[in-house]
């Protein structure tokens, strides 16, 4: 209003008009390209977890190996995945302690997945904040529990990320998912 009321000429108006026009099917365009986009990465995401999920179902490994094995296939750039030995079920907080040992059982570092060996494995549950095993470039992590119903298999920590806070509730529920069925797998 005050640019309208600043131009009196028609012509100022007609333009200025216009360029708020060419501002709003710009930002309209960059909007769509941006969900293009985003629907592009997670049609991508679904098909490398899908992938994830069919390797992780083979009989060729005891013991959630296989999970580990396939770890980077989840697209994380820097994580550690501690799994519990045994599962362990969570059955009201007040009772619930969790056990004393866990078992760093991979390491993600700049996307290459590194298997760490059974004599450097074991820690405390205090020691894993302790350990830099993941990255020294960044300091900001997050702890994702690993669990299926009420059974807490272990930890992810990944690096805490603008896309980690979008999907590490969906990489929690499906990698307990996968625990859940390979454990299954292993029972038969």
């Amino acid at each position: 209003n005050s640019m309208n009321f600043m131009q009196k000429s028609v012509a100022a108006n007609v333009m200025n008009n216009r360029l708020f026009l060419r501002m709003k099917d710009k930002a309209i365009c960059a909007l769509a390209r941006k969900n293009a986009y985003e629907k592009e990465v997670i049609a991508k995401r679904n098909s490398l977890f899908n992938d994830f999920m069919v390797a992780c179902m083979s009989n060729e490994y005891d013991n959630f190996d296989s999970i580990v094995r396939n770890m980077d296939k989840l697209e994380l750039k820097n994580a550690a995945l501690y799994i519990y030995e045994y599962p362990t079920i969570y059955e009201d907080e007040l009772t619930f302690k969790y056990p004393e040992n866990i078992h760093l059982r991979c390491v993600i570092r700049a996307g290459e997945l590194h298997i760490m060996p059974s004599d450097r494995q074991q820690c405390t549950i205090e020691e894993i904040l302790k350990r830099n095993e993941i990255s020294s470039k960044s300091n900001n992590y997050t702890m994702i529990p690993i669990f299926y119903n009420r059974t807490l298999y272990g930890l992810l920590m990944c690096e805490l990320t603008d896309d980690m806070y979008e999907r590490a509730e969906f990489l929690s529920l499906q990698l307990g998912k996968t625990f859940f069925v390979n454990e299954c797998m292993q029972r038969k």
